[in-house]
C-alpha cells in the first residue's frame, strides 16, 4: 500500500497563490482575504482534521508577503498562526543599539484576548508545565477515553480534538478552542532604514528577548551565519524546544 504524506508547508504556498490569482487586484484587503482563505483551506485538508486520519501533531505557521508601494518603501503583510514570531530590526545611529520591532504576537493560551476567547467557548486555560488550552472534560477518540487533552498554543493547523471537541464527547464546548485563523498585520518597510527580519519559532523566543536576537544577528557576517548563530545562542541559553530561524536582509553593510 502506498503511503501518502501531506505537508502543509508545501501545500500552503500553492493554495495561497491560487487565492491571490482569484482576486481582481492585490489591495491590502484582498491580500488579507487571500491569506485567511488559504489557511482555512489547508487546515481543512490537513490529516488530523478528520477522525479517519488519526491525531497529528499541530503545526504553526509564520509568513510574509511583500509588495512594492513606492520607490522608497515596501508594504509587508505578516501572517501568524501559533507561537513563532517575526521581528524587524531597524537601524539606529551610533552609539544607539538596533531597534527590534515585533511584527507578530505569539498565540499563547494565557494571552488575555486568547484566554477570553477560549473560556467564552467553554475551554480551560491552565498551567501544566507551560500555559495550555484544555478541553474541560474527557474526550473519546479511536475507541478510547482521553482524560485531559491540551495544547500549548491557542492557534494552529490540525488538532482535531481541540477544533471540534463537542463531536468527541465534550458537550460543554461551543466551538473550536483552537483555530487556524491567522492574525494579519500590514507593515510599511523602509529599505533605507530597516536592516533585516528575523523569523523564528518559540524555542528561540523562550530564552532570548527580541533585542538580544537582533544583536546576535547584527554581529554575524551574512544572513546564513546570522540564523545559525541565533539558533546556537538559543541552544546555549538552555532552550528545550525546537529551534528554527530564518534571517532576511535586503542590503549589506
Amino acid at each position: 500500500m502506498e503511503t501518502l504524506t501531506f505537508s502543509w508547508c508545501d501545500r500552503l504556498p500553492a493554495v495561497l497563490q491560487a487565492r491571490l490569482a482569484s482576486k481582481p487586484n492585490l489591495t491590502a484587503e484582498h491580500l488579507r482575504d487571500a491569506v485567511l482563505e488559504a489557511c482555512a483551506i489547508v487546515d481543512e485538508e490537513l490529516p488530523g482534521t478528520r477522525e479517519s486520519d488519526g491525531l497529528q501533531t499541530p503545526s504553526r505557521a509564520l509568513g510574509l508577503l511583500g509588495a512594492e508601494k513606492a520607490a522608497t518603501s515596501v508594504r509587508l503583510l505578516v501572517a501568524n498562526v501559533g507561537d513563532s514570531r517575526a521581528v524587524l530590526c531597524r537601524g539606529a545611529k551610533e552609539p544607539a543599539p538596533l531597534q527590534a520591532c515585533r511584527l507578530s504576537e505569539d498565540h499563547k493560551p494565557n494571552r488575555p484576548d486568547e484566554k477570553q476567547r477560549i473560556e467564552a467557548l467553554g475551554g480551560v486555560v491552565d498551567l501544566y508545565g507551560v500555559w495550555r488550552v484544555f478541553c474541560p472534560s474527557q474526550v473519546f477518540f479511536g475507541g478510547r477515553a482521553i482524560p485531559r487533552w491540551g495544547l500549548a498554543v491557542s492557534r494552529s493547523f490540525g488538532d482535531l480534538l481541540l477544533k471540534e471537541p463537542q463531536k468527541y464527547g465534550c458537550s460543554q464546548v461551543r466551538g473550536g478552542l483552537v483555530t487556524a485563523e491567522p492574525e494579519v498585520r500590514m507593515v510599511e518597510l523602509d529599505p533605507a532604514v530597516d536592516r533585516f527580519l528575523i523569523l523564528a519559532c518559540d524555542g528561540v523566543w523562550d530564552v532570548l528577548q527580541d533585542s538580544d536576537a537582533a544583536a546576535v544577528c547584527a554581529s554575524a557576517a551574512g544572513v546564513e551565519l546570522a540564523s545559525h548563530s541565533l539558533v546556537r545562542h538559543a541552544f546555549a541559553a538552555g532552550s528545550g524546544d525546537n529551534l528554527t530561524a530564518v534571517v532576511m536582509a535586503w542590503r549589506s553593510e
